[in-house]
């Protein structure tokens, strides 16, 4: 307990991040951009060559990636694809390290943890405990990084921007001669409508299937739709 304590007293010195955010994944960007305006690049990389010596278990990879992607040397794509293909935890946290702050960048990142997290509800519990916990330190470290006083506060900045960008699928929008739509019920359920004409047909045409449907996914997995 006082080992403990200690090492929350020292890493106050540096950070008012908690030691237990820390070590599940939270980076503080503003302190590593200012210690690295200090030591230089030169020294920095030996620190980053030296980081697989004095870390345990992965944190040196962790350190490594978090680094990189603070410093632009990985891109959104990259990160977006571990995390696709393999659900690399280390990866969604490492989202709200890219240097784009943009709303229409932070959007996106947003969306890409929200479905990381609805994804994790096909897992066991334990394992959805483990991707929830990292889903919480992802939108800490985007938060942080984008100026944001904690993850409520983006938390509201998204989701009200994410009713007006998808204010034009609830009323509808043409694709190839075809209405496409969300449907809201009054139960909070939705479902994807797709309409030739008046009528509307019970799967996705072979024309718009692999060109549009590819761009909604994001809107679809925000509002849980998954047909």
């Amino acid at each position: 307990m006082l080992f403990r304590s200690e090492k929350r007293a020292t890493t106050a010195l540096f950070t008012d991040l908690d030691p237990a955010d820390l070590a599940d994944g939270a980076f503080d960007e503003k302190l590593f951009h200012e210690a690295y305006t200090v030591v230089g690049e030169k020294r920095f990389d030996l620190f980053y060559k030296a980081a697989r010596y004095i870390g345990n278990s992965n944190y040196h990879s962790r350190a490594r990636r978090f680094a990189d992607t603070a410093l632009g040397k990985i891109d959104e794509e990259t990160i977006t694809e571990q995390i696709h293909s393999k659900r690399n935890k280390d990866a969604v946290c490492s989202l709200g390290l890219l240097p784009d702050k943009s709303d229409k960048a932070l959007q996106r990142r947003y969306q890409l943890i929200q479905a990381f997290l609805k994804e994790s509800k096909q897992y066991g519990a334990q394992r959805q405990a483990s991707e929830k916990r990292v889903c919480e330190i992802a939108l800490l470290n985007l938060s942080r990084g984008a100026g944001y006083a904690d993850p409520i506060q983006l938390t509201w900045r998204m989701e009200s921007q994410q009713v007006t960008d998808n204010a034009a699928f609830l009323q509808g929008i043409d694709v190839e001669g075809y209405t496409l739509k969300l449907q809201l019920a009054e139960d909070g359920t939705n479902k994807l409508i797709i309409q030739q004409g008046e009528k509307v047909l019970k799967t996705v045409p072979a024309k718009i299937k692999n060109g549009w449907t590819l761009r909604l996914i994001p809107h679809l997995c925000y509002y849980g739709i998954s047909d």
